[in-house]
């Protein structure tokens, strides 16, 4: 065995064959073993393997010394039902001890530089209604991912880390994940990922870019669809942090729903509205907003925010 290369190989004395051939653990294989026979029965893996093997190429034996269908492997492993074990290696060959060596090393120098850990197939940035900036991204795999650090950077600055998102260590299966950056300001941010594995390497995700729109002024948008059957989406925008209040009356100015009544911070804010138990008709929702200091009389007087619109259910 070489440790320092984690390469298990063999001598063979012969001339039709390379002289030495092995294995090179690259991740997830311990104690190396040779095995220069295949004892034990014909139900035995070991000779099923041989078998399979011999009936494609000669008729020596199984139990010829220095055949070149001896094993070249690694273990024992204890497993639990269901329990899986991800690994990689490389099967080398050489015709001397020196050449083994340098090949060896030609693969564990592909594995570290051309074999991604992660494999990062999108990452995605949002403002969300709020004002917030929501991360996702997603892996098709992972070796050995202790997991994501996000860093934020806005124009002209250096990228900072701002938090951590645990990784699923080995998988072959889909991972989504998210972040959620709050309390930003306005204005225009980059974001990228530090993938880290659990030996310390890490590597850099590309940069993706998004803008924050501060909201200035009070909206309420006019429902979408409209007309409707049986739910409609209601947006609205408020630039301070206040009491806020939707509800949706009838023609005769009878209150049939209310939507909203609640402390909101600012930002932007949506509600679905299902009309299930109304019959068609014309409708009216109507928001107000009020800050600490202001009454609802005085926001009828008009300071605060008070806006109504009009909506059709066809049925």
């Amino acid at each position: 065995m070489d440790i320092p290369r984690n390469l298990v190989y063999q001598y063979l004395q012969g001339t039709a064959d390379p002289n030495y051939y092995g294995i090179v653990a690259l991740s997830g294989l311990t104690g190396g073993t040779v095995t220069d026979i295949f004892p034990g029965t014909t139900t035995t893996i070991r000779n099923e393997i041989y078998f399979l093997i011999n009936s494609i190429y000669d008729s020596t034996s199984s139990t010829r010394l220095g055949d070149f269908r001896s094993f070249v492997g690694s273990g024992p492993y204890t497993f639990t039902p269901g329990s899986t074990l991800n690994v990689a290696f490389a099967i080398v060959v050489g015709t001397n001890l020196a050449d083994l060596q340098v090949n060896a090393d030609a693969a564990t120098f592909k594995y570290n530089n051309y074999i991604l850990p992660v494999e990062l197939t999108s990452f995605t940035a949002s403002v969300t209604l709020n004002g917030d900036v929501e991360l996702q991204w997603v892996t098709a795999t992972e070796i050995n991912n202790h997991g994501f650090e996000v860093e934020r950077r806005s124009a002209n600055t250096e990228f900072i880390p701002i938090g951590f998102v645990k990784g699923n260590g080995t998988t072959t299966e889909q991972k989504i994940y998210s972040y959620i950056d709050k309390n930003l300001e306005a204005g225009k941010y980059y974001y990228r990922l530090k993938q880290i594995d659990f030996n310390g390497q890490f590597e850099y995700s590309n940069e993706i870019e998004v803008d924050v729109i501060q909201v200035s002024q009070f909206s309420l948008e006019q429902n979408y669809p409209n007309p409707f059957n049986p739910s409609t989406t209601i947006s609205w925008k408020s630039p301070i942090s206040g009491w806020q209040t939707l509800k949706v009356y009838d023609v005769l100015g009878n209150e049939v729903a209310t939507l909203v009544d609640e402390f909101k911070s600012a930002g932007r804010f949506e509600v679905e509205f299902n009309a299930d138990n109304l019959s068609s008709g014309v409708y009216y929702y109507q928001l107000k907003i009020v800050d600490h200091s202001t009454s609802y009389s005085n926001v009828n007087a008009g300071q605060g925010f008070i806006e109504t619109k009009k909506m059709i259910i066809i049925k």
